[in-house]
């Protein structure tokens, strides 16, 4: 019996060793070492470029699919192809693409980026290695288009040992409002957003405020009007108009809870208690975000009445998937145990608005 456990033992062991070493050798295999800033600034170029082709071909190729043998892009000019693309809303607009800076050809009836040979050579993974003051090089000075927004997304994966100092200042030197829509992506990630000084309106330049102004009052789409709020509200004293569209894109695209807090706390209560009947009748999916704002907010009676109406209606509807968070919610709000019966908080409801 013993002699069979020692057996059992020895070939688990066995196992475990062989598996360790196989994934170290997997790591060093998969892994990419990036020993100077000029590998690293080369690595990143490519990637931008081998990005842009390929978003362009899978443009190119659902165009075909749409429009079968009737589609015959190729005597065009890759230029104006690309721009069609863009104005008809084909790309991917997360996707860097610009023709100034990254011209585009015709090749074997695909279309490529002019840096593209060099960069279809790399072989492209998430393990990288490389000092992490590649990354604060990256996104200032580096004045290469595709260098900095590597470096920019490369924040996200080494959030642990980026300053905040390093994000925020590149921030406030950003020109471009196509580049500050990819750092917003990156600062409103809970990991650098809870890092944000909380004086951080009082050491912005009049410089940045008056960009990121200028950012507002030109943003047309949903998401620039966001990306332009969110700006103005963290850095500025400046409150860019308010639309319910705008507020609808910052919930469906889950900025940060401690935001949007920020925002109903500078706007009129009104805004809020717009998605008052939303709440109520179960329209949308941001009832756990709406919830949580509710109950910031509780002391307007609006407010305040539409979480009575999900306590009084928590066993139906949309509220069923709800009911542990709505209870939870009025126990905090009134400081009052819950035992078995919501009377305690109705009965708490009817004598705050008692006459």
């Amino acid at each position: 019996m013993n002699k069979c456990i020692s057996k059992f033992v020895k070939s688990l062991i066995t196992v475990l060793i062989f598996s360790l070493s196989f994934l170290k050798t997997f790591s060093a295999v998969n892994s990419v070492q990036l020993k100077s800033y000029a590998e690293f600034r080369r690595y990143a170029i490519h990637w931008g470029s081998n990005q842009m082709t390929t978003e362009l071909n899978r443009a190119l190729k659902h165009l075909q699919m749409i429009h079968g043998d009737k589609f015959n892009p190729y005597s065009s000019h890759p230029k104006k192809l690309v721009e069609e693309m863009k104005t008809k809303s084909y790309l991917d607009l997360n996707i860097y693409i610009n023709l100034k800076h990254d011209p585009v050809e015709w090749h074997n009836k695909t279309l490529r980026s002019i840096s593209y040979p060099t960069a279809n050579v790399e072989r492209y993974t998430d393990h990288l290695e490389y000092p992490i003051t590649f990354i604060s090089k990256g996104l200032s000075p580096e004045e290469d288009p595709y260098v900095k927004l590597y470096a920019i997304q490369q924040c996200l994966q080494r959030h642990k040992k980026i300053p905040i100092k390093v994000l925020l200042g590149s921030i406030f030197a950003e020109k471009d409002f196509q580049f500050l829509d990819y750092y917003i992506k990156v600062l409103r990630n809970k990991n650098f957003y809870k890092r944000i000084p909380k004086n951080a309106v009082i050491k912005v330049s009049k410089v940045f405020k008056k960009r990121i102004k200028i950012f507002a009052d030109k943003a047309k789409t949903r998401k620039a009007k966001a990306n332009a709020l969110f700006l103005n509200i963290l850095f500025s004293d400046y409150m860019p108009p308010l639309e319910i569209q705008t507020l609808m894109f910052l919930m469906d695209n889950e900025y940060p809870r401690e935001f949007l807090v920020k925002v109903f706390a500078q706007y009129p209560s009104r805004y809020l208690e717009k998605f008052s009947v939303p709440f109520t009748k179960g329209y949308g999916n941001q009832f756990g975000t709406l919830l949580y704002l509710f109950e910031k907010f509780h002391s307007n009676r609006v407010l305040l009445t539409a979480l009575k109406i999900a306590l009084e209606n928590r066993h139906e509807r949309h509220f069923v998937f709800h009911q542990g968070a709505i209870l939870n919610t009025w126990q905090r709000i009134t400081s009052l145990e819950y035992k078995g019966d919501d009377k305690i908080y109705l009965d708490w409801y009817q004598s705050r608005y008692r006459k």
